[in-house]
């Protein structure tokens, strides 16, 4: 039997229907033909014609969607036979976005994800043989953004990320060299966003941003010496002022990093003097390039009754010279609930009211 098409076969209901009225009419006698047919002979022709008016909606949108998805699925064909596969899976993308089941578009589409995929890695591997580093970066994210779950892509994204740090770092030095802070802060700061513990990479960029922003200074957080008797108390203390410090301080200082300053300390210290004084303090702040360095000491840890009561004390000094910039003590008694084992718990409520001595 031959297939009737769905606007025929929609008519031809419409015209069923409205053929349908006279007989159901008659079939009803002469009085029944009155206003009761007339109600039904209107009820029966607004069903059909809403039916028709829905219906060829539906067609006229679906023909439309379709006749986009067409346009889209052509360019991508084009771009497919063009080898430019990132535009045909731009293109595959969009009209099954429009329509999944349209042709064959979900296939289309991924095999043009994963054409792109390799020309753009191929792509990346050439400008990065021609030392376009930033080229490469470009096209192996992009590769990525066709097939998320690239191996290749990644690794090569990765191997690609150390070399692009040590070229931004040898920029930044030579920029350094010449005093072109800007510059070098720039390139130091695009090194630092990949790996920023590449040598003394967060050194170099701290320096630059204090010479460019120009008002804070560059502050490395060296030591407290511990007089009490609660051993090991220094280091907690230190710690937790260097990230009060870091944090409260910021429109002031700019922080070194802790652990490239206690680095610092346990390459250098020995060799450059026997006790830790100013004198020491001095060498160890023209080594981390820093513009002032802070040390303290704990002068005592004692019990006064129920009670656990600490005093510190601390100085901000110039570099060079040993100018006292700022010097500060501070005498803290714990809650009555704190216990000596407590004492490293609560180093950061020390800290914090050090730290606000210090920058007030």
């Amino acid at each position: 039997m031959r297939k009737i098409k769905f606007p025929v076969a929609l008519l031809l209901i419409f015209f069923l229907l409205t053929a349908s009225i006279p007989v159901a009419a008659g079939e009803r006698g002469f009085s029944s033909a009155g206003a009761s047919g007339d109600r039904s002979r209107e009820t029966i022709t607004t069903v059909a014609v809403v039916t028709v008016v829905v219906a060829v909606g539906l067609l006229i949108r679906s023909a439309a969607r379709n006749s986009k998805a067409k346009g889209f699925y052509r360019q991508g064909e084009d771009y497919a036979a063009q080898g430019r596969w990132d535009l045909a899976a731009d293109a595959f993308a969009e009209a099954a976005k429009i329509n999944p089941k349209y042709r064959d578009v979900k296939s289309k589409l991924a095999y043009a994800r994963e054409q792109a995929e390799k020309m753009l890695i191929a792509l990346g591997d050439e400008a990065r043989e021609k030392e376009k580093l930033e080229d490469a970066l470009h096209y192996y994210q992009k590769a990525l953004k066709y097939q998320p779950d690239s191996v290749l892509a990644r690794a090569r994204l990765e191997d690609l990320g150390r070399q692009m740090v040590a070229v931004y770092y040898r920029r930044g030095q030579v920029y350094e060299t010449q005093n072109r802070w800007e510059e070098a802060l720039r390139e130091y700061e695009q090194a630092y966003h990949i790996d920023p513990y590449y040598e003394d990479l967060s050194d170099r960029y701290l320096r630059a941003k204090v010479k460019v922003e120009g008002e804070q200074r560059l502050l490395g957080v060296l030591y407290f010496l511990n007089y009490s008797d609660y051993p090991g108390l220094e280091a907690f203390l230190l710690q937790a002022v260097h990230a009060e410090l870091a944090a409260a301080g910021a429109h002031r200082y700019v922080v070194i990093d802790y652990r490239r300053v206690q680095s610092i300390i346990g390459e250098q210290a020995e060799a450059l003097g026997e006790r830790f004084d100013d004198s020491l303090a001095m060498d160890m702040g023209r080594l981390l390039g820093a513009d002032a360095v802070l040390t303290g000491e704990i002068r005592a840890v004692s019990q006064q009754g129920r009670r656990i009561r600490i005093q510190v004390a601390a100085k901000i000094l110039a570099v060079p010279g040993a100018k006292v910039l700022k010097e500060v003590e501070l005498s803290h008694t714990f809650s009555r609930k704190m216990t000596m084992d407590d004492l490293p718990e609560v180093m950061p409520e020390v800290a914090q009211e050090l730290a606000k001595k210090i920058l007030q």
